[in-house]
């Protein structure tokens, strides 16, 4: 989901793909995947974690991994977490329902259930249907609306009417792109259809049926002993961030399940639609759900496992991690999930409560990838990407050198006044020229920083949500390097003003000290 905070410092390296290494008995070994989980978690600083394996009509495994927050709370398959775009796959769910109901055409357009709905093309937006925004084919960008992401005061329909403002890309119904944009709207529709909130839908048609009992689609306090705090890494630390529920894009990342309860919903999917006596969908609408529609394809992309495929509804078919599968994943800067339907008839969830795109969520792709080959009963192999701790070391070490010469520059100011003040009454046009280069610079660069992160990230609430170390950064340096050239220049205006008034420095009086 966070594709739309793409910030990355990265090494892509070759993976060497390994022989298939069976059990003896032709089965998963668990014990070696718990091992695993833990090692990584212990080798990557990951907190805490969870997972759930299914296979047919029944749980075979879950178990919690670490801690769930600051205080030692420890993660059990009860413990929910934030799933991030798993989420998406509920929504579609939710569409899939209706359509089965009678209530909702998957090509009619999207202006049936929304008559306000639209972009800033007239003729695009009354062509989108209902099925361009849950294969994300129709034509809005992946980019749009990024800054709904950190915007807790948004609503959902605020976030889906802003839509007015975005020019969409390419032709409705042409090509493949992804956005949150396109299941925020798909959870209006599913609102103005059955006359109920999102929330509300969601827990009554697909979280009690399938008793999910640890999971839910509203806000929950990480201080009553429920959610698992996100973590996010500080300059190469972990730590337990604030939650941030956004309710303007519940629909596309912001549902919040156990392992156990994952392993109720992965049922459903395996199992044709139905968990214990209850059937939340036909056999024929799973199907849809897993199938590709038309020109869906999903780039290549080494990030998350993704080696191509084609979209369906809220799930990818292809492969991850080498695998064959129906599956998706799910980041909100803070937390990690994946979601897998193997073609062997295994399924599984994992949740991570740890997660940064500066490292292109690393810890969780590293977990995932070595969780869902040994499960396929193949070895672990690199996923290809550095390690987040590797990465910080490059980062840190870059922001510590430009840290010095800015703070350098500040405190050195009482230095270079009092080196004014003895040169200026010289009056080397060329001198005064250099220092006001120099001051309009100081002044400038942070200007142009602080206008260009919401050109470029989307606004710098984002960038605060996505990765707050490095925010934190800019904005200190910017302001710092801002500081130090408006000084710089005030100092210069007051002494060009003083010379002109023919003052008399302390260095030029007869019988000063020099």
């Amino acid at each position: 989901m966070l594709g739309a905070v793409g910030i990355s410092v990265l090494i892509l390296a070759l993976v060497q793909p390994s022989a298939r290494a069976a059990t003896p008995t032709g089965a998963p070994d668990l014990e070696r995947v718990d091992a695993f989980i833990e090692d990584a978690m212990r080798e990557r600083g990951v907190p805490g974690a969870a997972i759930v394996v299914v296979r047919g009509d029944r749980i075979v495994h879950m178990k919690g991994f670490g801690e769930a927050d600051g205080r030692g709370r420890a993660v059990t398959p009860q413990t929910p977490f934030r799933i991030g775009s798993s989420t998406k796959s509920f929504t579609a769910m939710a569409v899939m329902q209706l359509v089965e109901r009678g209530k909702v055409d998957l090509q009619a357009p999207v202006r049936r259930y929304l008559p306000w709905f639209r972009l800033t093309d007239a003729g695009a937006s009354a062509r989108i249907t209902v099925a361009d925004l849950i294969y994300h084919t129709s034509g809005i960008p992946g980019e749009a609306n990024a800054a709904a992401l950190a915007d807790p005061t948004l609503t959902l329909e605020q976030n889906v009417r802003d839509l007015r403002g975005v020019a969409p890309n390419r032709p409705v119904g042409g090509s493949f792109e992804y956005s949150n944009a396109n299941y925020a709207a798909l959870g209006l529709v599913v609102e103005e259809v059955s006359g109920r909130s999102y929330a509300n839908y969601v827990r009554h048609h697909i979280l009690d049926p399938l008793d999910m009992r640890h999971s839910f689609a509203t806000p929950r306090s990480m201080g009553r002993g429920e959610l698992a705090a996100g973590h996010q890494w500080f300059f190469g630390l972990p730590r337990p961030t604030p939650d941030r529920f956004i309710p303007g894009q519940l629909p596309a990342g912001f549902l919040s399940a156990s392992a156990e309860d994952m392993g109720h919903y992965l049922i459903a999917h395996t199992n044709s639609g139905r968990y214990a006596n209850t059937s939340i969908l036909s056999p024929e609408g799973i199907d849809t759900l897993h199938s590709p529609g038309p020109v869906t394809e999903v780039p290549a992309n080494p990030v998350a496992g993704g080696s191509g495929g084609a979209y369906a509804m809220g799930w990818i078919e292809g492969k991850v991690y080498g695998v064959p599968a129906v599956w998706h994943n799910g980041d909100d800067s803070r937390n990690g999930s994946l979601m897998v339907l193997s073609e062997d008839g295994w399924a599984m969830a994992l949740l991570i409560n740890s997660s940064n795109p500066l490292s292109e969520l690393e810890p969780t792709d590293y977990i995932a990838s070595g969780v869902t080959r040994l499960l396929d009963e193949q070895e672990p192999v690199p996923t290809g990407l550095p390690s987040i701790g590797r990465t910080y070391l490059v980062v840190d070490a870059v922001l510590l050198a430009l840290s010095i010469p800015i703070l350098a520059a500040a405190l050195r100011l009482p230095w270079w006044y009092r080196s004014l003040r003895r040169r200026l009454p010289e009056r080397r046009p060329l001198r005064v020229v250099l220092t006001a280069l120099r001051a309009g610079t100081e002044i400038l660069v942070p200007v142009a920083i602080l206008m260009a992160i919401p050109q470029w990230i989307g606004s710098w609430s984002l960038l605060m949500f996505g990765v707050p170390d490095l925010a934190w950064w800019l904005l200190d340096a910017s302001g710092l390097i801002l500081a130090t050239g408006l000084t710089r220049a005030a100092l210069l205006a007051w002494e060009l003003a003083r010379t002109a008034k023919g003052a008399t420095p302390p260095s030029s009086r007869p019988g000063a000290r020099v």
